[in-house]
């Protein structure tokens, strides 16, 4: 079946332009995962679709060279032309967008038109990270606090009896995870609220660590409040769907003046609002088309309803010329969401009770991630049947 549905993906490729998203980790068992996904629109199809593509463990190293031969044996074995896609998502690895070998400047020798996307969600952490040294030396003050009740059982048991007594709202304290995006926030908005408790349990056990969260107080604090902001920010920008633009309108609500190349990225103004965009200030060889789409009730019906994305994949075939320009833009992938997604589903399928599991090999991993169904009256057809029964 798994066979059967990445067959069923790979006849669409061959003929369909589309983006891809890729990222490699390193799994429990030591081995390196290289994982990919790709947004593509049938040419038979009006909607877009975001697939699972292919993962596949690498031998040695996880340098550029390794990840693009890996690739590329893969869409050469499947007869998928490499030029068929647009765009790539990474994250911001030297392997990845290393400016003479990494994976980017391999892909765009093949592809010179690609469009290589750094992943807008791990840009986002990055910013989050970059703190002044008197803010940066209380958030380590807190992980430290956290860590003397949480590392240790009998602490954890005390300090819940202690938040318990002072009729606290949290009944258990997060772990500071750094690698989580949402860890931050999360984990200093439950310190802040049990602020006073920590405090006092401090004194009893650690008091010189006690003299150094007090004074740390209002810092903490505004760190939380501010992780609280990244942390909206985050959760908009995750999930199926998102496109380029609606990325760069999240992130510029939140500033203005953030130096991403996403805020310089140009979405004319009939691209989201083709019906109330001016013709003669647009392209000239896109006039005539704006018009004909202006004046087709249909897409005004379609446009009032779903949004300007759906508008533009639904009369993809009907208006070719604006199709072309807008395909760019709801296409590519602004972040590597469903890799990251991929791995943790990686992680729950190799459990210590499945450790004999190749999950690739088997079709587990792609049965579990793919929304592809398979034909399973063809597979059946293809087996002989037992007399017998």
């Amino acid at each position: 079946m798994a066979a059967d549905t990445e067959e069923q993906l790979c006849a669409i490729l061959r003929d369909s332009p589309f983006s891809l998203q890729l990222d490699e980790t390193t799994t429990s068992d030591n081995n390196a995962l290289l994982m990919a996904y790709v947004l593509y629109k049938a040419s038979n199809s009006q909607e877009m679709a975001e697939e699972f593509l292919f993962s596949k463990y690498l031998e040695t190293d996880t340098n550029g060279q390794t990840i693009f031969n890996a690739l590329y044996a893969y869409l050469q074995k499947k007869s998928i032309p490499i030029t068929n896609i647009l765009a790539c998502a990474t994250d911001g690895a030297p392997s990845m967008v290393g400016r003479y070998r990494g994976f980017t400047a391999l892909l765009k020798e093949q592809v010179p038109h690609v469009l290589t996307v750094h992943c807008v969600l791990h840009r986002h952490n990055l910013v989050a990270k970059s703190k002044s040294p008197p803010h940066h030396e209380s958030l380590n003050v807190a992980v430290k606090a956290i860590n003397k009740i949480k590392a240790h059982a009998l602490n954890d048991r005390l300090f819940r009896q202690l938040y318990q007594e002072n009729d606290e709202t949290f009944e258990r304290h997060l772990l500071y995870t750094d690698v989580r995006w949402l860890s931050k926030g999360n984990c200093l908005a439950h310190f802040c609220e049990l602020f006073d408790s920590i405090v006092e349990f401090l004194e009893k056990v650690d008091a010189a660590l006690g003299e150094k969260v007090s004074p740390s107080r209002c810092d903490i604090m505004y760190l939380a409040d501010f992780f609280e902001k990244i942390n909206e920010v985050t959760l908009k920008l995750q999930g199926n769907g998102v496109t380029l633009v609606q990325c760069k309108a999240v992130i510029h609500s939140l500033t203005s003046r953030l130096d991403l190349d996403l805020l310089n990225l140009d979405v004319p103004i009939w691209v989201v609002q083709p019906f109330q965009a001016d013709v003669t200030g647009c392209e000239p060889a896109i006039q005539e088309h704006l018009v004909d789409i202006q004046c087709d009730d249909e897409a005004q019906a379609t446009f009032r309803t779903s949004g300007w994305g759906s508008i533009w994949v639904k009369y993809a075939q009907h208006y070719p010329a604006l199709w072309e320009k807008t395909r760019l833009l709801l296409l590519t992938f602004p972040t590597t969401y469903l890799v990251e997604q991929g791995f943790s589903q990686v992680l729950h399928m190799q459990s210590k009770y499945r450790n004999r599991l190749d999950l690739m090999a088997s079709g587990a991993i792609r049965l579990k991630l793919t929304s592809l169904q398979p034909a399973v009256k063809k597979l059946a057809e293809n087996h002989q049947a037992q007399g017998s029964h």
